[in-house]
């Protein structure tokens, strides 16, 4: 059997009641030089026998079941059998769009010199109405960028939307996705790719439907919800590019848990560590409005730790009184002297 153009990657953990739609769309797609190869995660819920239907009734799919091992050891389990020039991966509640897989392997023949391509998507809740639009992203990013210009602007090609060459993924070790980031994969994948490689976003009309839920099924793997642990794993992946720049071993190897590399995050430069001071904001808007102070007080608390020089404590303080308006906004004055504590220290230098 010749191999195909295109592999694409799924892996499935209880994925009803969206993995017969997931699958379509990647079957209907106009490129039909593919395989699906699909890594059943440990499903309990009657995925297993949906796709033994499928596989009956198309050659072009591969089914791989395990036991449960997490989302980023699933997807690279499919990473290594797959067998096309091309990977392209996809969520089993997602759908891709008909031309997705074509125009992006159409932009990966036409620019060698790019190692992965990402898409537009569109967002959709759980009954596949659609939520926004994501907006246009940084259409090519440069190799070997310094630290400090990447993480203004790093290009982070959402996981779900990627298409890699299959030789950039081996030269990766099998270690496509890195289980220590149970959540922001995308974000430490971008910057490990970035470090020899172009990477590029396509913009134009969105090639992905997004489903934003937040499903039993998901729940398993650590719910996207944490913004606490977001916000932590965006900082180890920053720390991680940082120790690999400067010649240093990646801290992420050997640590169990991204909270406790925070006082290397905290002996940053302070230019990088704006970028994680800044992040901080979004992250604890997301968890005021989910009431959810206790995680909100936690990331406070660590941008305590980082202010650590004049720069830092600037950063600190516009980011903790962005942070204060929207709880006072919100209602949510039980954050409020955790906040100005936090404003007070910034302001005694300590």
């Amino acid at each position: 059997m010749s191999a195909p153009g295109v592999s694409v990657v799924m892996a499935v953990y209880n994925g009803l009641p969206y993995l017969a739609a997931a699958i379509d769309s990647i079957l209907a797609q106009t490129l039909e030089d593919i395989e699906l190869i699909i890594v059943d995660d440990g499903s309990t819920d009657g995925s297993a026998a949906v796709l033994a239907g499928y596989e009956k009734r198309d050659a072009r799919m591969r089914v791989l079941h395990q036991q449960n091992a997490g989302l980023a050891a699933a997807r690279n389990t499919g990473i290594a059998l797959a067998r096309g020039e091309f990977i392209a991966m996809m969520d089993s509640d997602d759908e891709s769009l008909p031309g997705r897989l074509r125009r992006q392997a159409d932009f990966l023949h036409a620019n060698p010199d790019v190692a992965a391509v990402a898409c537009r998507c569109v967002f959709i809740d759980a009954e596949g109405r659609v939520l926004k639009v994501q907006r246009e992203r940084t259409p090519l990013q440069d190799a070997g960028l310094p630290l400090e210009v990447q993480v203004r602007r790093v290009i982070v090609q959402t996981n779900q939307t990627v298409m890699l060459r299959a030789t950039v993924a081996g030269e990766l070790g099998g270690m496509v996705y890195r289980p220590f980031f149970a959540v922001l994969q995308d974000f430490d994948l971008s910057f490990r790719l970035a470090e020899k490689h172009r990477l590029a976003n396509l913009n134009g009309a969105p090639l992905y439907r997004y489903r934003q839920y937040a499903p039993d099924k998901k729940s398993a793997n650590l719910s996207g919800r944490d913004q606490a642990l977001r916000w932590h794993c965006g900082s180890a992946a920053v720390l991680s590019a940082w120790a690999r720049q400067n010649g240093r071993p990646d801290p992420v190897e050997t640590a169990r848990d991204p909270r406790a590399l925070l006082p290397l995050v905290a002996q940053l430069p302070s230019p990088i560590k704006a970028h994680r001071i800044n992040d901080a904001s979004a992250q604890c808007r997301r968890l005021l409005k989910e009431n959810r102070l206790d995680l909100a007080v936690e990331i406070v608390t660590c941008l305590r730790a980082l202010a650590t020089t004049e720069a830092d404590r600037r950063v600190a303080g516009r980011t903790l009184r962005r942070i204060l308006f929207y709880a006072v906004r919100g209602g949510k004055w039980r954050i409020v002297p955790a906040l100005t504590h936090a404003l007070r220290r910034c302001r005694r230098r300590g």
